[in-house]
């Protein structure tokens, strides 16, 4: 059996104490923002240049939050161990950007995190922890 691995580059973007998350539109639940780091490229790369492409808005700084691990089964079958990489992420523009069918950006206060339906599931404790401490966190 053959397993995969996927390094994701995530971003939090705050607006006051907002948090902006996307909602996937038929499954109602949500998640951060975030893309795939092509191999051999940095994080913050990535960041920087999908940023500006899928949401124009211009990254002016990226600093490292935290980081979990996950593993899952793809529909094919597909094991996959997934590393996040969490950013918080300075930008000029702050507003909603552009959304297409399947998903939309939402901003969520960030007291009321636990009540949502957030994805990874290891994800929203971990982040829930950080707003209240601003540590470094890593989850599995």
């Amino acid at each position: 059996m053959t397993f995969y691995s996927a390094k994701i580059a995530r971003i939090v973007i705050l607006n006051k104490d907002n948090v902006l998350f996307c909602r996937h539109r038929k499954k109602n639940y949500y998640f951060l923002p975030g893309w795939n780091v092509g191999y051999g490229e940095k994080a913050e790369t990535t960041l920087q240049r999908e940023i500006k492409r899928e949401m124009n808005y211009f990254a002016k700084k990226c600093s490292h939050i935290g980081a979990f691990q996950s593993e899952h089964e793809k529909l094919s079958g597909r094991k996959e161990t997934q590393y996040d990489l969490i950013f918080k992420v300075e930008t000029e523009e702050i507003g909603s950007p552009p959304a297409d069918e399947r998903i939309e950006f939402i901003w969520k206060h960030q007291d009321t995190l636990a009540n949502y339906d957030i994805l990874p599931k290891k994800l929203k404790p971990a982040l829930i922890n950080w707003f209240e401490n601003k540590k470094v966190f890593w989850a599995r």
